[in-house]
């Protein structure tokens, strides 16, 4: 089930967000989805929310998303597990977590998920802005997934 920030059911047909690049962010509570879209909607990114994480790897397999933001703890898989497929999916897509719930073990799957980023649960917003925009600008060193390089000279 997607929810009202996703522009379209695929990246690559984003529309309005062509170009920029892509943040998804999974949780299985509406009311995050809501305010993480509330607070991230002006950002210089295309933003998207799903509580399904299948719907999230779908996305990620297509190289599209440069950043996937999950919660920790979600019914039909857990942030750990969805992690650790988005890096094998797409391991250039940054992964970031987000939990109410920390602890050893979370420290645990984190590592072997490739976390780049663990946010508790409230977050403060503009330290989430900045990592985002952070995980966003150390990918911006590379060659972005969602920019065509070809041609000669790149």
């Amino acid at each position: 089930m997607t929810s009202e920030a996703s522009l379209a059911a695929r990246p690559e047909e984003a529309g309005p967000g062509a170009g920029r690049p892509l943040v998804v962010c999974v949780d299985d509570e509406p009311e995050i989805l809501a305010a993480l879209s509330r607070l991230l909607r002006a950002e210089p990114y295309e933003f998207r929310t799903t509580a399904d994480p299948e719907e999230a790897l779908d996305w990620v397999r297509t190289g599209a998303v440069s950043v996937l933001v999950a919660d920790y703890r979600m019914p039909l898989m857990s942030g750990a597990t969805l992690l650790q497929l988005a890096k094998a999916a797409s391991p250039r897509t940054a992964r970031m977590m987000l939990t109410g719930y920390p602890g050893e073990s979370l420290v645990v799957a984190a590592g072997e998920a490739g976390l780049m980023h663990l946010v508790g649960k409230p977050w403060d917003d503009d330290s989430l802005k900045r990592k985002i925009r952070g995980l966003l600008a150390g990918r911006e060193e590379e060659a972005p997934p969602w920019q065509d390089l070809g041609g000669e000279g790149g």
